[in-house]
């Protein structure tokens, strides 16, 4: 299955997987994606993978810092789960040997992220 929506000014198409047969979350999954706007959904998550990334630094990550994360963000695909859905993301210039975990709430609340390496 597909699931699209507006993000970044186009519409996408993104892959979604139903693990372990849980094609019930089909109808969650739209009330998700009505509910949630991508962009802005990108944005949080650029801003707290930023503060994640510099947490040990002197550097304060600038709203730029977070704007241009955010543009590079690409969402590779949508878990739909009987609770909530977790989005694999990728940044090809920003961390490019890694992926990006968000797990949303079907309300549309973030519950966990995780930056974690790319398989070898």
């Amino acid at each position: 299955m597909m699931a699209s929506f507006f993000c970044h000014g186009q519409l996408l198409e993104i892959p979604v997987v139903f693990p372990e047969g849980q094609t019930m979350a089909v109808d969650k999954l739209v009330g998700l994606i009505s509910r949630v706007t991508m962009d802005t959904l990108l944005a949080d998550i650029a801003r707290e993978v930023n503060e994640a990334c510099y947490a040990q630094s002197d550097y304060r990550p600038t709203q730029a810092d977070h704007d241009e994360l955010a543009a590079d963000l690409q969402i590779l695909d949508i878990n739909a789960y009987a609770a909530d859905a977790v989005l694999r993301l990728a940044s090809s210039i920003f961390l490019p040997d890694m992926f990006i975990s968000c797990q949303l709430s079907y309300q549309g609340r973030r519950k966990n992220l995780e930056i974690y390496d790319k398989p070898r």
